[in-house]
């Protein structure tokens, strides 16, 4: 499918007549209850237990000081009050702290968003207080621009690291790249390294790192410049890593050290094209976008980023944690089944979870089982979620339309009814519509889900998205995000006359 689809826009199913006798009102008329049906009474649990350590990516701010060009998240500077949405509040902090207690971390990444470090308070206390084998706290380093300022804010942490009373090794890994570079130059680096150098250089619980992006070659040179030589594999030993229990791949990392034998890691990421309003009918743009996808799912994902390998072959949960408070296991939303650190606990989060047979399909079987079954209505979600290119809101993107919900969820559902994840008992005592429901073959739920009248226009109508909205969808039409009905988007011009 990937491969027609860089070569233009995937092929859409055919249109599927009427059928001479419709046993059942068509589901796709009426999603919401549908969807609000299977999450009511559905109750499943995965095969095998995600009991191993987890991970977590805390985003404490959607701020950043710097304002990269190249930005994943295209995060902005603080120019105003900041509101509930823009990064956590103190109770909000606690309540994360909650969170990660009863999630059995092994690595928690506290990162973008913005710039967790421009968070002081919030930093030192999740520092201080996070139940993590692992903490890495990622930061571009404007804080450290002026050495007393760098000694100052780095004191400020190894104290709180300090305070903790259990144990966990704390990195601090600093962006370098020719984007950081070109913002703030190379002062904070030079910096944090002369530091950790002279106070830190004997500490293995203390680390400093640095992370840049393949085919950039702003780090190595800054090393290079500085006295560091590369080691080779069998010098290694003993450089250390940031992460101690689970499996985490890197496409490239590299080690240094300098004459006195101060060592460091150097990890280098894939350069994302990341952009809300990816341009579906631009081949070459796209079979770029398709081809980094790929790549981190294969090199770095294990074909399912929701999901931890650990090195005692156990599976955990891999959450991402937003500054706004939302909370998901990583690129599995569903835009009808939220959760939100301020108002679920980690069992609620985990629980309603398994219990969505969307997001636990994705859990169990991967993204290319998603994929699969997406793909037989609608491909042109799965080509739109890769090519925009930012992988924690895969799963908003695929299932923005709320057809494409109920559709994978019956799949999804079928197949664990298949598989034997729901007990005959359990069955039973389903609603006779949830029932019905389940029994449509593949070729009737594909003619339901063509003739239901209905596409992202009428949807977004009938939910009161406003004027801003309308405008952000015609244009997202026109770059081919959408397959709309005939009349729809006469519709969608009426809604945005003055």
């Amino acid at each position: 499918m990937l491969c027609q689809a860089v070569r233009g826009l995937p092929r859409e199913p055919e249109e599927i007549g009427p059928s001479p006798a419709v046993r059942m009102p068509n589901p796709f008329r009426a999603v919401s209850q549908q969807r609000e049906l299977i999450l009511r009474w559905v109750r499943l649990e995965p095969r095998k237990p995600f009991l191993g350590k987890s991970f977590i990516c805390a985003s404490l701010t959607r701020y950043c000081s710097v304002g990269c060009r190249f930005c994943f998240f295209k995060s902005p500077r603080a120019f105003r009050k900041k509101v509930p949405d823009d990064a956590f509040s103190a109770d909000g902090v606690e309540r994360l702290l909650r969170f990660i207690a009863d999630a059995n971390v092994g690595y928690l990444l506290i990162s973008g968003g913005g710039d967790p470090l421009d968070e002081r308070r919030h930093a030192l206390r999740l520092i201080g207080e996070a139940r993590a084998d692992s903490i890495v706290i990622v930061t571009s380093g404007n804080w450290a621009r002026s050495l007393p300022a760098a000694a100052r804010y780095l004191d400020a942490i190894y104290r709180s690291f300090r305070s903790r009373s259990t144990p966990a090794h704390l990195t601090i890994r600093l962006s370098l790249d020719e984007f950081h570079g070109e913002a703030l130059g190379l002062a904070p680096a030079q910096n944090l390294l002369q530091l950790f150098r002279e106070r830190h250089r004997d500490d293995a619980d203390f680390r400093f790192k640095i992370h840049t992006l393949l085919n950039d070659p702003l780090a190595e040179q800054f090393l290079r410049n500085g006295g560091f030589q590369r080691l080779g594999a069998a010098q290694i030993a003993g450089a250390g890593d940031e992460c101690r229990s689970s499996i985490k791949i890197s496409p490239r990392q590299e080690y240094y050290a300098d004459g006195d034998g101060f060592r460091l890691c150097v990890n280098y990421a894939k350069l994302f094209l990341s952009d809300e309003y990816v341009d579906l009918y631009d081949r070459d743009s796209l079979d770029r976008r398709l081809r980094v996808f790929q790549r981190d799912l294969d090199e770095s994902e294990h074909g399912n980023p929701a999901r931890v390998h650990n090195l005692d072959n156990s599976l955990g949960l891999d959450f991402w944690i937003s500054y706004n408070g939302a909370v998901t296991t990583w690129g599995n939303q569903m835009p009808d089944n939220r959760f939100s650190v301020y108002r679920d606990s980690y069992g609620d989060v985990v629980r309603k979870t398994f219990c969505d047979p969307a997001s636990l399909a994705f859990l169990e079987w991967g993204v290319a089982y998603r994929d699969s079954v997406l793909g037989e209505v609608n491909p042109r979600a799965v080509l739109l979620a890769r090519a925009v290119n930012i992988r924690d809101f895969v799963g908003d993107i695929l299932f923005e339309d709320a057809r494409d919900r109920l559709y994978f969820s019956i799949r999804a559902l079928q197949d664990f009814l298949r598989e034997g994840y729901v007990s005959p008992s359990a069955l039973a005592g389903w609603p006779v519509e949830l029932r019905r429901l389940v029994e449509l073959d593949r070729k009737e739920l594909c003619r339901l889900y063509r003739t239901s009248r209905s596409d992202i226009v009428r949807q977004a109508l009938a939910d009161g998205v406003g004027r801003d909205g309308l405008q952000r969808l015609r244009r997202r039409i026109g770059l081919g995000h959408f397959r709309v009905a005939t009349g729809s988007m006469l519709l969608l011009d009426r809604a945005l006359e003055p």
